[in-house]
């Protein structure tokens, strides 16, 4: 493969990664949405099931960034192989400042992590608190009768 190709096939894993994170942050947000909105008709069976089906799909997202990260990094290296006087400056400078190994990782990561758990934990607040506010309405209803 030329120096071209191979650049360009990292680009296009890099965008993949992209598009797949935007995909899964427009779930995330959709469920914080679904959470306040429809905090009404949330029940623990209903909240346990979404939580399930949305820490599989989260996963499966993650190994599926995992994936592209690594072909990445393979791209890269293959790059690096033809040698620094076989590369045109433009993909010297795509070598060079193209984001490390580390870099995407912990950037995904505390996105990732941060976010999944925060959902969770926001979809089971609402959930407990929307139980507590039905059990204290229905306390008093049975208090002044």
């Amino acid at each position: 493969m030329t120096e071209f190709e191979i650049s360009y096939l990292t680009s296009e894993a890099l965008d993949r990664m992209w598009d797949i994170m935007q995909f899964w942050v427009s779930i995330t947000f959709g469920l914080i949405a679904m959470s306040h909105i429809a905090r009404r008709h949330l029940n623990v069976i209903l909240v346990a099931a979404v939580s399930l089906l949305y820490l599989l799909f989260s996963l499966f997202v993650f190994r599926v960034i995992y994936f592209n990260l690594k072909v990445m990094q393979g791209h890269l290296l293959d790059l690096r192989a033809l040698g620094k006087d076989k590369l045109s400056t433009a993909q010297q400078y795509f070598i060079e400042y193209f984001p490390s190994e580390f870099e995407i990782g912990i950037g995904v990561l505390f996105a990732f992590v941060g976010l999944l758990v925060c959902v969770l934990l926001f979809l089971w607040h609402n959930t407990i608190e929307q139980n507590k506010t039905y059990r204290n309405r229905q306390f008093n209803a049975n208090t002044l009768d």
